[in-house]
Protein backbone atom coordinates (compact mmCIF):
# COMPACT_ATOMS: atom_id res chain seq x y z
CA UNK A 1 0.00 0.00 0.00
CA UNK A 2 1.33 3.45 -0.95
CA UNK A 3 1.15 6.15 1.75
CA UNK A 4 -0.98 9.20 1.06
CA UNK A 5 0.80 12.46 0.26
CA UNK A 6 -0.44 14.17 3.47
CA UNK A 7 0.99 11.26 5.51
CA UNK A 8 4.38 11.61 3.81
CA UNK A 9 4.40 15.39 4.19
CA UNK A 10 3.60 15.28 7.89
CA UNK A 11 6.27 12.65 8.54
CA UNK A 12 9.04 15.22 7.97
CA UNK A 13 7.87 17.24 10.96
CA UNK A 14 9.25 14.63 13.34
CA UNK A 15 12.80 15.03 12.01
CA UNK A 16 12.83 18.62 10.75
CA UNK A 17 14.80 20.08 13.67
CA UNK A 18 17.64 17.52 13.60
CA UNK A 19 17.74 17.76 9.80
CA UNK A 20 18.03 21.55 9.96
CA UNK A 21 20.90 21.32 12.47
CA UNK A 22 23.01 19.07 10.22
CA UNK A 23 21.99 20.45 6.82
CA UNK A 24 24.85 22.46 5.39
CA UNK A 25 24.28 26.07 4.39
CA UNK A 26 24.50 27.01 0.73
CA UNK A 27 27.84 28.62 -0.15
CA UNK A 28 27.48 32.29 -1.12
CA UNK A 29 29.21 31.53 -4.43
CA UNK A 30 26.55 28.95 -5.29
CA UNK A 31 23.70 31.33 -4.46
CA UNK A 32 25.30 34.06 -6.60
CA UNK A 33 25.86 31.62 -9.48
CA UNK A 34 22.25 30.41 -9.61
CA UNK A 35 20.63 33.85 -9.59
CA UNK A 36 19.97 35.56 -12.91
CA UNK A 37 21.24 39.13 -13.19
CA UNK A 38 18.67 41.61 -11.93
CA UNK A 39 16.54 39.04 -10.10
CA UNK A 40 14.08 40.53 -7.61
CA UNK A 41 11.62 37.67 -7.12
CA UNK A 42 12.41 33.97 -6.87
CA UNK A 43 10.66 30.70 -6.07
CA UNK A 44 12.33 28.12 -3.82
CA UNK A 45 10.72 24.80 -4.78
CA UNK A 46 11.31 22.09 -2.20
CA UNK A 47 12.22 24.66 0.44
CA UNK A 48 12.53 22.16 3.30
CA UNK A 49 13.52 23.99 6.45
CA UNK A 50 14.21 27.22 4.56
CA UNK A 51 18.01 27.41 4.44
CA UNK A 52 18.08 28.59 0.81
CA UNK A 53 14.98 30.73 1.35
CA UNK A 54 16.78 32.58 4.13
CA UNK A 55 19.92 33.07 2.05
CA UNK A 56 17.86 34.52 -0.80
CA UNK A 57 15.80 36.78 1.48
CA UNK A 58 19.01 38.06 3.11
CA UNK A 59 19.96 39.38 -0.33
CA UNK A 60 16.78 41.43 -0.42
CA UNK A 61 14.93 39.15 -2.82
CA UNK A 62 11.22 38.50 -2.56
CA UNK A 63 11.02 34.73 -2.08
CA UNK A 64 8.07 32.38 -2.43
CA UNK A 65 8.95 29.09 -0.73
CA UNK A 66 7.04 25.95 -1.71
CA UNK A 67 7.27 22.64 0.09
CA UNK A 68 5.12 19.73 -1.07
Amino acid sequence: MTPDVPDLASSFGAVSEPYDRVRLVYPEEAVTWMLPAGAHRVVDVGAGTGKLTGALAARGLRVTAVEP
